[in-house]
């Protein structure tokens, strides 16, 4: 076609162009038009059809985890902790129905107010997995329900105290919060023992398919240079060390036995609890025999270390 003049060539161009964009577009819309029987009979539902019958409230689960694990054991550990001791021997309260080859779980309460404690309670784990866990309204086909977005108590410490006060402290958290996910409240929390003083506790919705984050960089407006905050997760599973997901751990990451990552990138210390303990051990007030003045007395420190020679 290099004999054609230059205008002809580019207008041949622009038309194939929009010619396989069409295709596409109208591939995709074959895809998603359900072909029915025309012999089928139709069945309309009546308006009230909803607001007949005994009402129940549905949670879609799925255990993210590639190992295999015992479905007789995840069904009893949830029927022991979301339904109250005193209901325990009242079966129908709770049903749940294998879906996907037991990959997935259909999660049907008799009262509402189970399924809110359920859903107050997340992160849920089982054999050290994340249980994602997703209200839906029975409507939907809940193999279709996303998952993606869980939530989670993240805790950032050592912000100034200004931004925790209580005029402050929610919007601090969202704002913080609308970036890793999407805020739902904020609080201010202290560390236990009253040594590791006051953070910022945020309940946030994050996308679970994507890594963990670590920490954020944190800048007042005007402010010149930002400070890095680590950041913690409550009651956070099992995750990969090396790539930050919630769906395998270091020994199976695809990207580890592809040579992507050579090393882990991330520490332990993002759960929450393991990160107190460690501060707490850390900020522990030592006594040990004075070896320095001869006075026989006890050295006090944070970090006491014994005199050499």
């Amino acid at each position: 076609m290099s004999w054609l003049p230059p205008f002809v060539i580019y207008g041949w161009t622009v038309l194939t162009t929009v010619l396989l964009r069409m295709e596409e577009v109208i591939g995709g819309l074959v895809k998603r038009i359900a072909i029915t029987d025309p012999g089928a009979v139709e069945v309309i539902l009546p308006e009230q059809f909803e607001q007949s019958g005994e009402k129940c409230f549905y949670l879609v689960g799925e255990l993210m985890t590639m190992k295999p694990f015992r479905r007789e054991a995840l069904v009893a550990m949830v029927r022991s902790l979301w339904i109250p001791a005193a209901d325990q021997s009242n079966r129908s309260l709770m049903t749940i129905s294998d879906l996907d080859r037991g990959k997935r779980f259909l999660f049907s309460f008799k009262r509402a107010s189970d399924l809110k404690w359920v859903v107050g309670g997340t992160p849920w784990s089982f054999v050290k997995a994340l249980l994602a866990v997703a209200v839906t309204d029975g409507k939907e086909d809940p193999l279709a329900v996303s998952l993606h977005k869980q939530l989670f108590w993240i805790r950032v410490r050592g912000l100034p105290p200004i931004y925790l006060e209580d005029g402050r402290v929610e919007s601090t958290g969202k704002f913080i919060g609308d970036a890793l996910g999407e805020h739902v409240r904020s609080m201010r929390g202290r560390g236990s023992g009253g040594v590791l003083g006051n953070y910022l506790r945020m309940r946030v919705g994050i996308d679970i398919t994507k890594p963990m984050q670590a920490g954020i960089n944190f800048r007042p407006a005007g402010d010149i240079v930002s400070r890095y905050y680590e950041l913690e997760y409550e009651h956070l599973p099992f995750f990969c060390l090396f790539c930050g997901l919630l769906d395998h751990t270091g020994g199976g990451c695809p990207k580890r036995m592809a040579g992507e990552i050579s090393k882990p990138m991330y520490s332990a210390l993002l759960k929450a609890e393991r990160k107190e303990t460690w501060l707490q051990a850390r900020h522990k007030v030592d006594r040990e025999p004075e070896t320095v003045s001869g006075t026989g007395g006890w050295r006090f420190g944070l970090h006491p270390r014994k005199q050499k020679g």
